[in-house]
């Protein structure tokens, strides 16, 4: 099944992080390392540590990517503009985002790379709405067996990535793993307004004296006061789906055990989702800051 058990990382296994130089990159390299993994760095800036094995490329350049990944084990495909607000344009966006996974699938597969772990996002569900009222949520917690409805150019590129993942593990020995993530939080001295995050966190009502986001007229951080998983977290998450076997194709939702709020989250369910059933409501009550964001079959079936 290509899986890459974590026995063998003793055997120097070569991990090519494609996004290794930005701030998850930097914590997965890390991770990896510690752990005896061979990382290799691709990126179109060099890494701040100087140790770190580094190979400068683009996710637009094919030829590079199957030059970089000979030899190599596996991918972790991290590289993305993370949000469509840093792109120059949608064009750009599209490039790297939907093209580029494109072509580091394509890569890996030439080079019969054993396993690829790809940086999905919650965004894929469509549950990040941040520019329109039309959340299009069934039921809460959303689970991976949620209808998946993107609303802007970034959720669909990753959702379209989890399916080119799919296709290419139904051609080939590649398996794939992508892990949809929350809204990451990085240490506190990174934020540069941490205030700005702290007041929505603290009292999520205030979103709705927020000005509007863009033509739709929904407040832009509606959706970050409930769900939210911490970097490091998330790098171990990677280094699980890594050496787990026996997983030719799956999607796991990767986020935090509660919420980022004072709020109850039965409080917030109805307070932002009205009308959206809760499913096991009792669960909420034993566990008043249980996730909305349901992660249970990452702990079950990557020991998350």
């Amino acid at each position: 099944m290509g899986g890459i058990h974590k026995e063998k990382a003793v055997m120097k296994l070569k991990i090519l992080v494609t996004g290794g130089s930005g701030r998850i990159g930097t914590a997965v390299m890390k991770v990896l390392q510690d752990a005896s993994y061979e990382a290799i760095d691709y990126d179109v800036v060099p890494p701040k540590t100087r140790d770190d094995r580094f190979v400068k490329g683009n996710l637009t350049d094919l030829k590079d990517l199957k030059v970089a990944m000979k030899g190599v084990d596996a991918v972790i495909h991290l590289a993305a503009y993370y949000y469509e607000g840093i792109a120059p344009d949608y064009s750009s966006l599209w490039d790297i985002n939907a093209t580029g996974t494109f072509n580091v699938l394509e890569a890996a597969v030439r080079n019969k790379v054993k396993k690829i772990i790809y940086a999905s996002s919650i965004c894929a569900t469509g549950i990040n709405t941040w520019m329109t009222p039309n959340h299009g949520i069934e039921y809460l917690p959303v689970d991976e067996k949620h209808p998946c409805r993107p609303q802007n150019l970034y959720g669909t590129a990753k959702l379209m990535g989890e399916q080119l993942g799919w296709m290419y593990t139904s051609m080939s020995d590649t398996s794939f793993i992508g892990l949809r993530l929350a809204t990451v939080w990085f240490p506190r001295e990174e934020w540069k307004d941490w205030s700005f995050i702290e007041r929505f966190v603290k009292d999520p009502e205030v979103v709705f004296n927020e000005p509007s986001s863009g033509s739709r007229g929904w407040p832009i951080l509606k959706d970050l006061v409930w769900q939210y998983v911490g970097v490091q977290d998330v790098a171990e998450a990677f280094k699980l789906a890594l050496e787990k076997e026996r997983i030719k194709y799956g999607i796991y939702h990767i986020g935090a055990t509660d919420t980022c709020s004072d709020w109850d989250s039965i409080k917030i369910a109805k307070t932002f989702y009205p009308g959206v059933p809760l499913m096991n409501p009792v669960d909420f009550l034993v566990d008043r800051k249980k996730t909305l964001f349901d992660i249970s079959k990452a702990q079950k079936e990557l020991g998350y």
